[in-house]
């Protein structure tokens, strides 16, 4: 993808993909805050119903804080 054919893309453009057990997130746009809401994994959401932990980021050691609700990740 190319960031110039792209600029449009927000927080919300999220692409999902799984492999074995793990389900992977691309998200096309960082915010500044580096607080990301995905709302389409929403504890008792109609998208995926498997537990949503633990969660990690790809090439990130640190622990992320996170929540999972009825309403986002």
């Amino acid at each position: 993808m190319s960031k110039d054919k792209n600029a449009d893309n927000t927080a919300k453009d999220i692409r999902f993909t799984t492999q074995w057990e793990l389900l992977y997130d691309t998200v096309l746009h960082w915010l500044e805050d580096r607080v990301l809401n995905i709302y389409t994994l929403k504890r008792g959401g109609l998208y995926y119903k498997k537990e949503i932990e633990p969660l990690s980021l790809l090439g990130y050691d640190d622990k992320l804080t996170y929540e999972v609700d009825n309403k986002s990740i």
